[in-house]
């Protein structure tokens, strides 16, 4: 099976967040985009962007911005920010 890891999308930095539309790693939602939403971590272990360690917060269906796995607590500001941003 190939998965493709490679996105289009910009990602935004705001904050100790990094917010990026991808496409969805779930199986159910095949060919459909998300938004994740992850947030820097102090520890040594997670995703590397920048130099940077970071655990996703956040998953959202880019369509409708509904939640479909929240790990982490997201400030409103920033998501009601994701419409103003291009996401």
């Amino acid at each position: 099976m190939l998965i493709n890891t490679q996105s289009n999308f910009v990602p935004k930095t705001v904050g100790p967040f990094r917010i990026q539309k991808m496409p969805s790693i779930f199986m159910s939602r095949n060919g459909k985009n998300d938004i994740v939403i992850h947030k820097e971590n102090s520890e040594n272990w997670g995703a590397m962007y920048d130099d940077k360690y970071y655990r996703i917060a956040m998953i959202l269906d880019a369509e409708t911005f509904h939640p479909i796995r929240s790990n982490l607590t997201v400030p409103s500001e920033v998501l009601d920010n994701l419409k103003v941003w291009g996401f």
